[in-house]
């Protein structure tokens, strides 16, 4: 397990994003990275000084991360690497891309749906908060994920939205993802956790600090197709949010707000440098439809059409929920064994007619994943 490499070279100060990536560019590996013992050779990596490449060389201790990590596997917290096959490849053609990310949820960069992201202010109008939720629920019905910071206002509503229809959400936090913020939306968190995914490239246990939130915002346009601005004003981080989607080569859309209006000051100067104008949420999916053309989208499309009268919970059951997952046949049967009712290693052993240790072997891992959640005497899988 290489986490605690990952989590010392991340811990290593002054290292940053950018300079962890060219390490790694350069060795070729994390385990090459920590091995190495020759000072002149961290120093031949662009953006290693000499400080930094004696704090590589000296601190290699690892243990002392254990209690982190302890704290991780008890809180439910996962991760997902730069050298991970499902860290999301969008993600991966910016310039300072997180090295680590850790998670609360389920892991929808597995599922690679089109994401769309929709940020503004905290000090949301009504009209404002209308065109959030309205947009975010098209998305989600679409097959969207929708993407934001989960900060008052427009942020809020638009993972709302997205949580009234049938897709997911993903909430980037400027804070570990243990640490809510702001609190008022501890109800929100939890039900994002449920049904979407909240992660962060801090560690766990940070403290929403001011700086976090503009370092953040990369990651929000950097996971989109496209960064929809409602509500702005020329001070406001979701200005930042857009500067970053325009740097990142993605489309940069702004909602029309009031003239008059100090709220809509940045996101109306947005339209007047080049953004796109959009009055519905079909306006984007219309441009953006090339993204959209892919069998997972026709797949959802369909079951909404043909189930549209049942729940969230039954139709996502239409897709098997398995199949986000990297799953051996053992693990597949037995899994799928729970799903059907089999509960208990005891039934699984009289279903499957498997060795009763490897059933609990098995049970194990998947349960240390996150996949298979023991809830008494019963089993489920994680939803």
């Amino acid at each position: 397990m290489n986490i605690e490499k990952w989590l010392w070279l991340m811990s290593i100060q002054n290292i940053g994003a950018k300079r962890a990536i060219n390490l790694y560019d350069y060795f070729g590996s994390i385990d090459e990275i920590y091995l190495n013992d020759d000072i002149n050779k961290y120093t031949k990596v662009s953006g290693i000084t000499l400080d930094i490449a004696t704090r590589l060389t000296m601190d290699k201790d690892l243990n002392k991360f254990n209690r982190l990590i302890d704290k991780m596997y008890n809180e439910g917290i996962n991760y997902i690497t730069m050298d991970d096959k499902y860290y999301p490849y969008s993600l991966k053609e910016i310039y300072d891309y997180p090295p680590i990310l850790f998670y609360r949820g389920k892991n929808l960069f597995v599922e690679e749906n089109p994401m769309i992201s929709i940020v503004g202010t905290r000090k949301a109008s009504n009209y404002g908060i209308q065109v959030a939720r309205d947009f975010a629920r098209e998305f989600s019905n679409k097959g969207l994920d929708v993407v934001s910071g989960m900060a008052a206002g427009i942020d809020t509503y638009a993972h709302k939205g997205a949580l009234q229809g049938f897709g997911d959400t993903i909430a980037v936090l400027g804070s570990g993802v243990d640490k809510i913020y702001p609190k008022s939306n501890a109800k929100l968190y939890d039900e994002i956790i449920e049904r979407g995914m909240v992660i962060s490239e801090y560690f766990p246990g940070t403290e929403p600090l001011s700086h976090h939130f503009p370092a953040r915002n990369r990651i929000i346009s950097g996971l989109s197709h496209g960064t929809i601005v409602i509500e702005a004003s020329y001070k406001s981080g979701s200005l930042i949010t857009a500067r970053y989607a325009n740097e990142q080569g993605r489309e940069v859309y702004s909602v029309p707000g009031n003239i008059t209006s100090a709220l809509c000051e940045g996101s109306n100067s947005l339209l007047k440098d080049g953004a796109k104008l959009i009055l519905s949420a079909n306006d984007v999916l219309e441009d953006l439809y090339y993204v959209l053309d892919r069998p997972n989208m026709e797949r959802i499309t369909d079951i909404i059409e043909a189930k549209e009268d049942r729940s969230f919970r039954q139709i996502k059951k239409e897709v098997n929920i398995l199949d986000k997952y990297e799953l051996s046949d053992d693990e597949r049967n037995i899994c799928q064994a729970i799903l059907d009712g089999k509960n208990t290693a005891d039934l699984i052993n009289e279903n499957l007619g498997l060795e009763i240790n490897l059933i609990n072997s098995v049970l194990t891992m998947l349960e240390i994943r996150g996949i298979v959640i023991s809830t008494g005497a019963n089993l489920t899988i994680k939803q």
